[in-house]
C-alpha cells in the first residue's frame, strides 16, 4: 500500500502538467492497482473545474510535459496517455458518474446545509449578540474580530477576545454590509488588490482552529487568502480557497533543513451559483486527535490524518494577514503572489485549540435565523 507522501506528487505534477511519461506510467499502474488511491485520484480531479470539464467531456488535452525529442519518438503516444487516464477512471469509478453532460458543477459539489443567511430581525441579532459575549471569554480564544458597529475605528479593528490584544490594522479596505443587514452590522470588503488586514500572535499552539463568515464575489487568484502568516516557516498555517471553489489548509516541518509540507483540501464549496451567498467556513488542526477537519456551514465536510511525520509539529502564527498575503514576492512563480480575497468577512476568530465538531455548530448556529432557540 503506497503512502500518501509516495502518490501526492504524481497528483500534483499531472495537475500541474509537469508530469513525464515516465511518471504517468506509474500513476496508470497505482491507479489501476489499489481502488482506495483511485478514488482519492478521482476527488483529487475534480476539485478542479477545467480538470472536470476534460474528463467528464472525453476531450482531455494532454497536460504531460516532454521533451522535443521524446515526442516526435512517441508521436502517437500523447492520445494513449489521455484515453488510458480517462479509460482508468471510467472503469474504476462507472461511466455514470463521469458521463453526465447535462449535470453541473453544483450537483456534483456538497449537499447545502441550508440557505444564505437573510437579513434578520432584531431577535435574531440579539441571540447571536449573546452567544458572542459568552464566545469572547472563551480562554484560548486568541483574536475575534465582528467588524460591527463600534468595533471598527480608523484603520484599527479592535479584538474582542477576552485576552486578546491583536488588534486588526486594516489598509484598502471597505466597509460593507453585514449577513444580518442590520444598520448595526458591518463587513470589511477586500477588492483592491492591495486590500490587507494585518496582525500579530505571538506565542505557540498545539492546536488551532479558524472560523470565519465569508461572501465572494470571485475566486480570480489561484490562491485566494482566507488568513496566510507573512512567512511559511515551521509551524506556520495557510488558510486559503482555491481558485476552483476548495478549500486549502497547509502547515510547515522542518528537519535538518529538510521542508515538508503538508496540504490539506477540502471538496468543492464555492462555485458561481453561490456568489454574494454569506458562507460559514472552517478548520481544524487536530494534534490530538491526529486529524485536520473542514467545516462548511457548522457541517464537517471532510477530515484528513495528520502524517506522523508532521505530529510533533508546534504551531506559530507571528505575522499574518487576513484576505491577502505579506510576502507576495516570495513565490519565483507569479501566478502564486497574488492572494488577495475578492469578497468580503463578516465575522473572524482564530481560536488557540482545536474546536469540536459541537463548537464549530454553534458558531454557524449563531450567526442564522436559527439563534439560540436550537
Amino acid at each position: 500500500m503506497m503512502t500518501r507522501e509516495q502518490y501526492m506528487p504524481l497528483f500534483d505534477a499531472w495537475h500541474n502538467e509537469q508530469m513525464t511519461a515516465e511518471e504517468f506510467d506509474s500513476l496508470q499502474s497505482i491507479l489501476r492497482a489499489d481502488e482506495s488511491i483511485r478514488r482519492t485520484f478521482l476527488e483529487y480531479a475534480s476539485h478542479d473545474a477545467l480538470l472536470r470539464e476534460r474528463v467528464g467531456g472525453l476531450s482531455i488535452a494532454s497536460p504531460w510535459a516532454d521533451s522535443e525529442g521524446a515526442k516526435e519518438a512517441r508521436a502517437p503516444r500523447p492520445v494513449l496517455l489521455i484515453l488510458g487516464v480517462v479509460i482508468t477512471l471510467i472503469v474504476g469509478f462507472g461511466a455514470s458518474y463521469l458521463l453526465r453532460p447535462s449535470e453541473s458543477v453544483a450537483e456534483k459539489r456538497l449537499p447545502d446545509h441550508g440557505e444564505s443567511v437573510s437579513p434578520s430581525d432584531d431577535s435574531t441579532i440579539r441571540a447571536w449578540k449573546k452567544w458572542s459575549e459568552r464566545f469572547r471569554q472563551d480562554a484560548d480564544l486568541l483574536a475575534y474580530y465582528t467588524f460591527e458597529k463600534g468595533s471598527v475605528e480608523g484603520k484599527r479593528a479592535a479584538n474582542l477576545a477576552l485576552f486578546g490584544t491583536a488588534d486588526l490594522v486594516i489598509s484598502g479596505v471597505g466597509g460593507a454590509p453585514g449577513r444580518f443587514g442590520s444598520p448595526d452590522d458591518s463587513s470589511i470588503e477586500f477588492s483592491a488588490r492591495k486590500s490587507c488586514a494585518k496582525v500579530s500572535i505571538e506565542g505557540e499552539f498545539k492546536s488551532l482552529s479558524l472560523l470565519a463568515w465569508v461572501q465572494l464575489d470571485a475566486l480570480d487568484r489561484r490562491f485566494n487568502s482566507l488568513f496566510i502568516t507573512d512567512g511559511y516557516d515551521p509551524g506556520e498555517v495557510h488558510w486559503m480557497i482555491r481558485e476552483n471553489g476548495t478549500i486549502l489548509f497547509s502547515f510547515l516541518r522542518e528537519e535538518k533543513g529538510n521542508r515538508q509540507n503538508f496540504i490539506s483540501l477540502s471538496p468543492v464549496v464555492w462555485d458561481r451559483t453561490k456568489m454574494r451567498e454569506w458562507l460559514c467556513l472552517g478548520v481544524a488542526l487536530d494534534f490530538e486527535q491526529g486529524l485536520i477537519r473542514h467545516y462548511l456551514d457548522g457541517e464537517e465536510i471532510f477530515s484528513e490524518a495528520i502524517p506522523d511525520t508532521h505530529l510533533d509539529v508546534v504551531t506559530r502564527i507571528g505575522d499574518a494577514e487576513i484576505g491577502n498575503w505579506g510576502n507576495p514576492s516570495s513565490p519565483k512563480n507569479r501566478e502564486y503572489a497574488g492572494r488577495n480575497l475578492n469578497g468580503k468577512i463578516d465575522e473572524f476568530a482564530i481560536v488557540g485549540r482545536a474546536l469540536s465538531k459541537t463548537e464549530f455548530r454553534q458558531f454557524y448556529r449563531s450567526g442564522t435565523e436559527i439563534g439560540e432557540s436550537e
